[in-house]
């Protein structure tokens, strides 16, 4: 072998990083031990991942490690759908000759005859169809039996193309081990917390948060158990560390050579992370869930675990993924990792750090609905404990634009997924199930183009792409009707009508300057903002531009948030004082000639009760209409009667009116974001039958106005990773020409 050949040998295979993402108790903990066994430390064993290509049948491995694909089990599978559709292709002759010959009278033993011929060629599988034979329209029985057949036959035919893309795994095995490794934030999170801890002054009445005192205190008992053992004081000995803190310095500043031996320290601290974490939740599984998300959000905040750093969110919100990405390249310099699933991330701006660092990374997000997560979490949490870590691990907590840098905000980073998988069944059908869209998501980033799109991915990419026009600056929606035949038959986006310019290009300077919006200032006016001038200075004092390349005036604002401020703030304010006046005021009145009456007859004690209590009842009053202006300027009310805008759902069913055509009965449409009430009372009476979405509206009651119409979520290739996934390097001719040749480069 001359020496090119042999440093071909050598390197290592393409660096690919897969991040899970999904909200509490979704599964992305068991989607990656589907790569990675953590409990086999020397990855001796293989992975799932190889077993079940294994298992399939689609690849095999030699004694010294080399792979070998596979075709005999897909190819059988392939001729099993050929005879099935040439049977049937038969009996739709059969048929058709029946009725050119005039034998109806015998049409009822031949149903019998047809039924018993076709359940030889297809077993059980087909059961529920055949059963259609002996009843109805037995023409349409036939066609919807061929038209399932040539679905399933595409999808082993794709499958049986996917199997050439599994050769390239090879590089990420060999005999003795595996290249696959799996990154726990957790285990970050619990390795952070062990720097301050053995610090000799640290005090943990010291922290910032006096209420979680006693809950860290739990922690760190747990934490001193475990994180001075005999086998840690070792390995730091034999690399020459003296703690923690030491030995993340070093690893920050260490050179290809010394990485190698600090990985050794790397799985030891691993392993004791993980029995921390594992310990404290089965000793306190009812503060466990809250204390990890403190220590995250304090790392992101605050720059360390305990919240007693610097608040500096914006410097500090990117501290976990630089650890990440420090460790990526550790297991990569060292030829430890090459494909790193990295479990879990649930800050956007951590995904947004780790894309632009890695190329070839990938956000997978897991799907499972909220009842469903709540029955596999309850067993060792109460229902609102639950509730209340799913709401704060999903982002409702997160309202400030600085709250959105260092929170948990698991919607956002389902948004800016790049594939989504869902995990609601436990069946060990569903499970391959998933298990078979995996591999696929594997084989596409190993060799993009190796397989196709399907129908829903087609359409939901569409969806994707009407919403990027959208200019409404809260949120971008799209949406495609298919119609039962399976042809485009609308299209919309979410914006305002034809002739009207849009929040998103309206700024507040445009209010002063543009006739145009003349009637949008009229809306807006009222007896406290009675002039152009005064609106535009109100609106330049809520956005409070910090930026002085960017002044206030050159912002764009929602219509329908201040809309609302005027319309529904008086309303809300008005019904609070009337309820104060009418109950709660009386009864504090009462009160007051109560205490009163006790400190009759000390000197002053009436007068100073009554000034106090008229004075806190006066608090009281005011302090609930800041909070209703409060909650009403956040957005939280959505008051969509307000909004200028047309929804995407809506703009799809216009413009199939206003161009004609075929009816929308019995089709599909599928949008970016879940119908609002709104939209899918018109979605339920135009008479669709499905609706495939992928991001889920907030507290939507979709489902109670859409009786009798499918709601799926979406599973598959996302618009982000759409044209890397499915658009190929080379024309399937040009690369057979290099693999029957053997020209393929070592590195495509």
């Amino acid at each position: 072998m001359n020496d090119t050949n042999l440093n071909q040998k050598k390197r290592m295979p393409p660096l690919i990083v897969l991040g899970l993402t999904g909200p509490f108790g979704s599964g992305c903990t068991a989607i990656s031990h589907f790569f990675d066994n953590r409990d086999d430390p020397n990855r001796a064993k293989g992975n799932d991942l190889l077993i079940f290509l294994r298992e399939k049948g689609w690849i095999t491995r030699k004694v010294n490690g080399n792979f070998r694909c596979k075709w005999k089990v897909a190819n059988e599978e392939v001729d099993r759908k050929y005879k099935e559709l040439a049977a049937v292709g038969e009996a739709i002759k059969d048929y058709d000759e029946c009725k050119r010959m005039g034998e109806g009278s015998n049409l009822p033993q031949h149903r019998k005859r047809l039924r018993k011929k076709l359940k030889k060629v297809f077993g059980m599988d087909l059961e529920d169809l055949l059963g259609k034979i002996l009843g109805g329209d037995l023409a349409m029985v036939l066609e919807e039996i061929e038209e399932y057949l040539r679905r399933k036959l595409t999808k082993v035919l794709e499958q049986r193309e996917t199997i050439k893309a599994f050769e390239k795994l090879e590089p990420y095995y060999d005999k003795d081990t595996h290249l696959f490794r799996t990154l726990s934030v957790s285990d970050l999170i619990v390795f952070h917390t062990l720097i301050p801890i053995e610090k000799e002054n640290f005090n943990i009445d010291a922290i910032r948060e006096k209420d979680k005192r006693e809950w860290y205190k739990k922690f760190v008992v747990i934490a001193e158990k475990h994180m001075d053992g005999k086998n840690i004081k070792s390995v730091f000995r034999k690399v020459k560390v003296k703690g923690y803190r030491d030995y993340y310095k070093k690893c920050k500043i260490a050179k290809k050579k010394k990485m190698l031996e600090l990985s050794k320290v790397f799985y030891v601290i691993h392993g004791i992370a993980s029995t921390i974490k594992r310990e404290f939740q089965e000793n306190h599984p009812e503060i466990y869930v809250d204390v990890m998300q403190d220590f995250g959000d304090n790392i992101r905040r605050y720059g360390e675990p305990f919240g007693n750093g610097d608040e500096r969110a914006a410097d500090n919100c990117s501290k976990l993924a630089e650890d990440i990405e420090q460790m990526i390249y550790f297991l990569y310099e060292t030829g430890q990792g090459a494909f790193v699933v990295v479990d879990c991330l649930r800050n956007p701006y951590e995904v947004i750090y780790l894309r632009r660092k890695f190329g070839n990374f990938f956000l997978l997000s897991v799907y499972a609905d909220r009842k469903i997560r709540q029955k596999r979490i309850c067993g060792e949490k109460t229902i609102d404990e639950f509730l209340k870590a799913d709401d704060r691990d999903s982002g409702k907590k997160s309202k400030k634009a600085k709250q959105k840098l260092y929170m948990q905000d698991v919607t956002k980073c389902v948004q800016i997924s790049d594939i989504a998988i869902n995990n609601e069944k436990e069946t060990e059908e569903d499970r391959n199930k998933m298990y078979e869209d995996i591999v696929r998501l594997v084989s596409l980033i190993l060799s993009p183009g190796c397989t196709k799109t399907n129908a829903d991915e087609m359409f939901m990419n569409l969806a994707y792409t009407m919403a990027v026009k959208s200019n409404c600056i809260s949120r971008q929606v799209g949406a495609v009707i298919v119609g039962p035949k399976g042809y485009i038959v609308g299209a919309g986006w979410n914006d305002v009508g034809e002739g009207k310019i849009s929040c998103g290009l309206r700024e507040i300077r445009d209010l002063e300057t543009d006739k145009e919006f003349e009637p949008l200032v009229k809306a807006l006016l009222d007896k406290d903002v009675s002039t152009t001038k005064e609106l535009v200075k109100q609106l330049c004092k809520l956005v409070e531009s910090k930026n002085k390349n960017l002044p206030s005036r050159e912002f764009c604002f929602c219509f329908k948030d201040e809309m609302a401020k005027k319309e529904v703030t008086p309303k809300l304010v008005e019904a609070w004082n009337n309820i104060f006046s009418e109950e709660i005021k009386p009864n504090f009145e009462e009160e007051i000639k109560r205490l009163a009456k006790v400190e009759e007859g000390k000197r002053g004690g009436k007068e100073k009760i009554e000034k106090a209590m008229k004075g806190w009842t006066n608090q009281f009053r005011v302090g609930i209409e800041r909070l209703i202006k409060e909650v009403v300027a956040r957005g939280d009310l959505h008051q969509l009667e307000y909004c200028l805008a047309l929804h995407a759902e809506e703009n799809a069913i216009i413009q199939s009116a206003k161009i004609g055509g075929m009816g929308l009965k019995g089709g599909t449409i599928y949008v970016t974001s879940q119908p609002c009430p709104l939209c899918a009372k018109k979605i339920q009476q135009i008479g669709l039958s499905k609706v495939v979405y992928t991001e889920a509206y907030p507290a939507s009651l979709s489902d109670v106005y859409m009786k009798g119409v499918k709601l799926d979520q979406f599973e598959g290739v996302k618009p982000r990773a759409y044209i890397r996934l499915f658009m190929p390097h080379h024309d399937q001719k040009e690369w057979q020409e290099l693999e029957r040749k053997e020209l393929v480069p070592w590195f495509a």
